[in-house]
């Protein structure tokens, strides 16, 4: 769950990224989870996500 004050301080952030391209429903991207591509991975010696 995500409070108003503080999707509003991320909409912000996203519109000025994105120049206002922003995701249909990012309320909804933000609390759901994400399967991630099974070549991702944690090397944790160099501390990096390695894609």
């Amino acid at each position: 769950m995500i409070d108003a004050e503080t999707l509003e301080r991320i909409t912000t952030r996203f519109r000025e990224a994105l120049g206002g391209q922003m995701p249909a429903l990012l309320r909804d991207d933000l609390v759901t989870a994400h399967i991630a591509s099974p070549d991702v991975h944690v090397d944790d010696d160099r501390q990096e996500i390695v894609m």
